[in-house]
């Protein structure tokens, strides 16, 4: 299981963009770490699961 140690100001588009190249797979971050689904900006330390996911290419 992958995990991400969050850095203070961290949102989760801007994780998203850093572990999978692509801000569109927040909400896949999300449901993975639901203890964590009110943070909007995250404070540093916190460990989030990155779940595994296909990543679509775009031509």
């Amino acid at each position: 299981m992958k995990t991400y140690i969050t850095i203070l100001g961290d949102t989760w588009d801007m994780i998203s963009l850093k572990v999978y190249d692509s801000e569109y797979y927040i909400n896949e971050l999300m449901e993975a770490n639901l203890k964590y689904i009110e943070i909007a900006i995250f404070s540093s330390g916190m460990q989030l699961v990155i779940p595994e996911i296909t990543l679509w290419k775009t031509r």
